[in-house]
């Protein structure tokens, strides 16, 4: 049995995932962990916190997906520890971001009243994951990726395509899957879908499994996560 770990994006509660894990392939197992955005939060201490977290859960080595600044993490936890690293999946994530655009977004989300856009995120919270966005340069990171790599993107997350090309040229040997019909937070609104590339990608080369509907597994007591669907941030 191997085990897929799941990594949001700002916003969303670590059950969103759920729908995407009950349908992974036999052989397969998923678990969501939580990264608390705290006042020290970096895409650096996110993948420190991911290797904690695996090592609490008994977890030596594992695939990763993540979606949107679990994306940034999940690159930078290959980049750093490569024999705790299956294969890697990356959904609508960013390498290095404008620094002019994130400022305009962390200014805008002071503005926004909490119970209107954060989902399962604090106003604070949110504004720290974006101060690490900012903060960000995972260029050299995807050079010292060494695990097979799907990078995927929604044609409709206009913002991360540009950024999904150069992640999938700047990790050796990456495939990039453009999704028809998608946006940003496509794990939310096409489960089913998401999961069939998840569950393709990492079995492509293995006896062909047949996908079995059942229960969701285990996940983190924490929020790990963006995107509500109020939200207008692409991370």
């Amino acid at each position: 049995m191997s085990t897929v770990v799941f990594l949001a994006g700002l916003g969303q509660p670590l059950d969103v995932w759920d729908p995407i894990i009950a349908r992974l392939p036999v052989g397969l197992e998923g678990i969501a962990l939580p990264m608390p955005l705290d006042e020290a939060f970096s895409i650096e201490s996110g993948a420190q916190q991911l290797r904690h977290d695996m090592d609490a859960a008994g977890i030596s080595r594992a695939h990763i997906c993540g979606l949107s600044l679990g994306a940034m993490v999940g690159l930078k936890f290959a980049a750093e520890f490569p024999d705790r690293t299956g294969r890697l999946i990356l959904s609508g994530g960013q390498v290095h971001h404008n620094a002019a655009v994130v400022r305009v977004q962390i200014a805008l989300t002071r503005l926004v009243p909490e119970r209107l856009a954060f989902g399962t995120t604090t106003r604070a919270e949110a504004v720290r994951g974006l101060r690490a966005i900012l903060h960000m340069d995972l260029r050299e990171d995807m050079r010292r990726v060494q695990a097979q790599t799907l990078v995927l993107c929604g044609r409709r997350d206009l913002e991360n395509l540009g950024a999904a090309r150069d992640m999938a040229a700047g990790i050796t040997g990456a495939e990039l899957d453009i999704i028809p019909g998608v946006g940003h937070v496509w794990n939310k609104t096409h489960p089913t879908l998401f999961a069939e590339k998840v569950g393709g990608f990492l079995t492509s080369g293995d006896v062909t499994r047949a996908v079995a509907e059942r229960p969701a597994q285990r996940h983190g007591c924490a929020s790990f996560s963006a995107d509500s669907q109020r939200t207008k941030s692409s991370f």
